[in-house]
């Protein structure tokens, strides 16, 4: 259900999800239930839309997995409106993206990219956000290691900037950049975004040096704020161009 709220620049919709209410959480008590993103709980989710298999192939034939996708079952958006999915990026109990293997974390964010490729060639929807939140503080209720998808018919009307503006790079690979903000809407901003202008997010799919680097990047820029600030709780996001063009970055 929709809504209308009252801001400084006039009225402005926002997404009421009653269902959001019913997600079990791994913070508020101890559960009985298994975890149903480890390996071998694999029908305690929705059925599976996608997945890379342990040996980087599409489906490897013991059942073996690195990530794999399936509907948010307390979804924020529903067809329709929109769809709402979830990426598991471990079939091991891990809390962390900085515990993942370098081949998990790679393939998680090769994930993300094959997820994003395909709403974007879903001709009903224009906009996706990929976004993660880690530890209870950051309102993750699972404590698997997960991100989310949504695929929205219009992009929002408050969009991200196009390119990072007013940033000190602090580290960078070959194709990537970290960059921290001269003057941070809040401490430990911190943006990860490409070299090239130019490069379409959902390339890295296909392209398995580019994943590799930006997957161990991550890791390590994770790991830093982590440590410099003490908080074991992050919110990750990846920012499309809302024009259509290839930038991107992740905040």
């Amino acid at each position: 259900a929709c809504r209308w709220r009252a801001t400084d620049d006039g009225l402005r919709r926002v997404r009421v999800a009653p269902r959001r209410n019913e997600r079990p959480s791994d913070y508020e008590a101890p559960r009985d239930a298994r975890c149903p993103f480890c390996l071998g709980a694999e029908a305690d989710t929705p059925p599976e839309l996608d997945r890379i298999g342990a040996g980087q192939g599409e489906h490897d034939g013991d059942g073996g997995w690195l990530a794999r996708v399936v509907p948010n079952r307390y979804p924020a958006f529903e067809a329709p409106d929109g769809e709402h999915e979830v990426i598991v990026e471990s079939p091991r109990h891990t809390e962390r993206f900085t515990d993942l293997t370098p081949a998990e974390a790679t393939a998680a964010v090769r994930m993300w990219a094959r997820r994003l490729a395909h709403w974007r060639d879903t001709p009903r929807y224009g906009y996706q956000l990929i976004f993660k939140n880690e530890g209870p503080a950051a309102g993750a209720s699972l404590a698997h290691t997960h991100t989310q998808v949504v695929a929205l018919p219009d992009r929002p009307s408050t969009p991200q900037p196009r390119l990072p503006a007013g940033k000190v790079v602090v580290t960078a690979n070959a194709g990537f950049i970290v960059g921290a903000a001269t003057a941070p809407r809040f401490a430990y901003e911190t943006t990860v975004y490409a070299a090239d202008a130019t490069h379409d997010f959902a390339s890295l799919a296909d392209d398995t040096t580019a994943v590799s680097d930006l997957a161990a990047l991550l890791r390590a820029t994770i790991t830093a704020v982590r440590s410099a600030s003490g908080v074991d709780a992050y919110n990750l996001m990846v920012h499309l161009t809302p024009d259509g063009d290839s930038a991107w970055r992740i905040d």
